[in-house]
């Protein structure tokens, strides 16, 4: 289990779909369309923290199917540095992939 990645979930809400998960209090997260049409969650430690917290908060992001295809990606700190910086090292997991959507 990640430091920086608790409980995670996806679920159809009318047209898009909701995804719940929870990263540390100390921590924030942007969101992004990559060049694969991956939608990524990045999650990276806040300006002068050093560890991630223990303690989780609960956020919700919503994503549109794209190619009736959601992908979603969690790009999180990988190593000593937590992803504080350009070209600091992160991994991509845990990946949610839901194929075959029909949103007629």
């Amino acid at each position: 289990m990640s430091l920086f990645l608790k409980n995670y979930s996806i679920g159809k809400e009318d047209d898009t779909f909701r995804v719940a998960f929870q990263i540390p209090i100390n921590c924030e997260y942007t969101t992004f369309v990559d060049p694969y049409d991956v939608n990524i969650i990045a999650v990276t430690l806040k300006p002068y923290e050093k560890d991630p917290s223990t303690e989780f908060v609960e956020y919700y992001e919503y994503f549109s199917c794209i190619e009736n295809v959601i992908n979603v990606d969690f790009e999180l700190p990988d190593g000593n540095s937590g992803g504080i910086g350009d070209g600091d090292p992160v991994t991509k997991k845990p990946r949610l992939r839901i194929d075959d959507l029909k949103m007629d």
